[in-house]
């Protein structure tokens, strides 16, 4: 199974959408497979968003500071 940190790209050459893309019946196992894909890819790119907002929260706390200063 992948982790997280290999799961960045898009979804085409997955199993599950190249057999519904070809009328293929979709097995159960690999979509399971790709929900799991893609809750891996939802988790990390949350931890991401967390991640840029606390910077970001940060950068705007450091800008603020720095203005009183040379008020």
């Amino acid at each position: 199974m992948r982790d997280a940190n290999t799961l960045g790209g898009s979804l085409s050459g997955s199993p599950a959408l190249n057999a519904a893309a070809s009328g293929q019946p979709l097995d159960a196992e690999s979509l399971k497979e790709q929900v799991e894909a893609l809750r891996l890819r939802l988790t990390a790119q949350q931890a991401t968003n967390r991640s840029l907002a606390e910077a970001n929260d940060e950068l705007i706390s450091n800008v603020d500071a720095m203005r009183h200063e040379d008020i």
